[in-house]
Order: C-alpha cells, then sequence, then structure tokens
C-alpha cells in the first residue's frame, strides 16, 4: 500500500532527523573552529617579547598612524598570521575530511531509505526507517 504525501514527508523527516543528528554527534567528535581573524593583544605582546616579529619598515609606519600608537602599526605580524592560518586551514580540512569519512555511510542509507519511501511501500519504509535509526543510535 502507498503512502499519503503527508505520510512520505514525515517519513523523510524522520530520516533527516536522524541523519542531521548522527551528524552533529560526529561533528562533536572531530571539532574546529573558525580562525580569528587577527591576534589578541596578549599574542602580539608575546611576540613582540620573543623577537619573533620585526619593526615595520619606515615606509609602513607613517607618522599619520602613530598618533594613536598600536603594536600592529609599530611590528609586522602578516608573517606570523600568515603560518597560523596556514596551520589552522591544514587542521581544519582533515577535520572536515574524517568528518565526511565518518557520516558517509549514514548519508548514504539515508538516501537509500528516502528513496525506498518514495517509491516503495509504507510497510517495507517503516521497517527501514526503525533500521536507520537503531543504526544512528
Amino acid at each position: 500500500m502507498g503512502m499519503s504525501k503527508q505520510q512520505r514527508d514525515y517519513a523523510v523527516k524522520q530520516v533527516n532527523d536522524c541523519l542531521s543528528a548522527v551528524v552533529y554527534g560526529i561533528k562533536k567528535k572531530h571539532p574546529y573552529e573558525s580562525y580569528p581573524e587577527e591576534l589578541s593583544n596578549n599574542e602580539q605582546v608575546a611576540l613582540v617579547r620573543s623577537g619573533k616579529v620585526k619593526i615595520r619598515s619606515k615606509r609602513d609606519t607613517d607618522v599619520t598612524y602613530l598618533h594613536s600608537l598600536s603594536l600592529r602599526k609599530v611590528f609586522d605580524f602578516r608573517s606570523v598570521e600568515h603560518n597560523l592560518k596556514a596551520g589552522h586551514a591544514a587542521t581544519t580540512q582533515k577535520a572536515k575530511q574524517a568528518i565526511e569519512k565518518e557520516a558517509a555511510p549514514y548519508r548514504k542509507e539515508s538516501s537509500r531509505i528516502i528513496d525506498q519511501i518514495m517509491l516503495g511501500d509504507s510497510a517495507e519504509a517503516l521497517k527501514l526507517i526503525e533500521g536507520f535509526i537503531k543504526m544512528c543510535k
């Protein structure tokens, strides 16, 4: 026996909700955060004290900017920030790959179940949904 549109929508929603919960759990296992645009003041001071940043050239430190003095206007943090962002990008890429690899079987199974819901009967779809929910736990 076929399902009505409302029944199909509900069944698909159940599958998608279960998939979302699983993917959320996987993302929590492989966290990654966006990297801040600039170094914090404490990080800047630590870099200056350690000697890892150089003083900007005279051309870069225009006198008009020196009325409100900040470390960023005197010291050149560009290379340090570039290296930090590059390292963070590599870590983020690894985390995203791990998430996709781990979530792939769940995505594949949910797609197969949704296809069965759209094309099959209600009894078979219900069995598949129950099996998928068990797989997700």
